[in-house]
């Protein structure tokens, strides 16, 4: 994973912010949540995947606390989810070498070297997004915790990850769903 993306993701987590909208700038009648929203996936559309994962962190630690519509919630961990999987740009490079090596055979030996570099740091990014997760339900935010470890597990399905990666991250959802029911 990015080195920047988790320095500015931790830097999220110890302080507690996220870059908002201009309130001068926010559509009359339109509450300053849901113009967090819309520049949230204003990034996604933009494909500012850092940023926008960060503010849908912050929007979830938010609304999880203020009790936000289910709906509402569902929606930005989704967009969350999205946001981490993209974020560091592994998950699209290992998809374009994937179909460059399939498309183009004079070039498949230099693809599939280059695919499996980009899977060696998914795997990488998948494991720290998992620790990442660990931490988050520990200071008690479950859903962001939720969305980074299917971000994770995204990951992870993407590269036909092995079962002795994918274990980690499948029993954390498990102990999360169980933990929900309870």
């Amino acid at each position: 994973m990015n080195k920047s993306f988790l320095i500015a993701l931790a830097s999220l987590v110890i302080l507690g912010c996220a870059s908002s909208p201009n309130p001068a700038k926010t559509p009359t009648g339109q509450t300053q949540e849901a113009a967090e929203i819309a520049q949230a996936d204003r990034l996604l559309a933009a494909q500012d995947y850092e940023n926008a994962a960060l503010l849908y962190r912050s929007l979830l630690d938010r609304f999880e606390e203020s009790g936000e519509q289910e709906f509402t919630l569902r929606k930005i961990e989704q967009n969350c989810t999205r946001a981490m999987v993209e974020a560091g740009g592994f998950a699209s490079s290992y998809t374009l070498w994937q179909e460059m090596a399939s498309k183009k055979p004079e070039s498949k030996p230099q693809a599939t070297r280059m695919q499996s570099r980009a899977k060696r740091m998914i795997l990488q990014q998948a494991r720290e997004l998992l620790q990442q997760a660990e931490t988050d339900l520990q200071q008690g935010h479950r859903r962001k915790a939720l969305a980074t470890a299917r971000a994770s597990e995204q990951l992870l399905t993407l590269v036909e990850a092995e079962e002795v990666d994918r274990r980690p991250v499948e029993a954390f959802l498990e102990n999360l769903e169980k933990s929900k029911a309870d």
